[in-house]
């Protein structure tokens, strides 16, 4: 029941994430890219996340969600929880073929690293909100379905 409950914490945390991504720093970005202040990403953002590793945090607590997400379910294949379960494990596949699909993750990793172009600019104001947000309602619904198939 522990790894459940670690599921759920852990799930509705990414969902807070992505909801706070879209009130603050995802528009920051936006922002800044809309009003042609591209070194705060060349100049500011891009050593920042390079010198405090930031993409290696992010991607501990992504796959770190993911991860336990997998043992719940494997550790559960037989109760009535499975699918739940599973609720909590589709989010990252999801988010991961929305970036491929959209050009929005070669363009936020253009972007984020300093070295951009009109057309990642372009992709990354188009999808940069909306994939976020809709990340966080997949979460979201994930945590909200773990909590009541408990």
């Amino acid at each position: 029941m522990l790894l459940y409950d670690v599921t759920i914490v852990l799930t509705a945390m990414m969902a807070g994430f992505m909801l706070s991504y879209c009130l603050t720093i995802g528009r920051y970005f936006n922002y800044l890219l809309e009003t042609a202040k591209y070194d705060g990403f060349s100049a500011y953002y891009s050593p920042f996340r390079r010198e405090k590793r930031v993409p290696r945090q992010y991607a501990v607590c992504v796959l770190g969600q993911f991860i336990i997400a997998v043992l719940s379910l494997f550790f559960s294949w037989q109760s009535g929880t499975w699918l739940a379960r599973m609720g909590a494990v589709l989010p990252l596949f999801l988010l991961l073929a929305a970036h491929r699909l959209t050009g929005f993750g070669k363009s936020e990793e253009g972007i984020n690293s300093g070295r951009m172009s009109d057309t990642m600019r372009r992709i990354y104001l188009k999808w940069n909100l909306p994939l976020h947000f809709s990340y966080f309602l997949l979460y979201f619904a994930a945590s909200l379905f773990l909590i009541w198939s408990r």
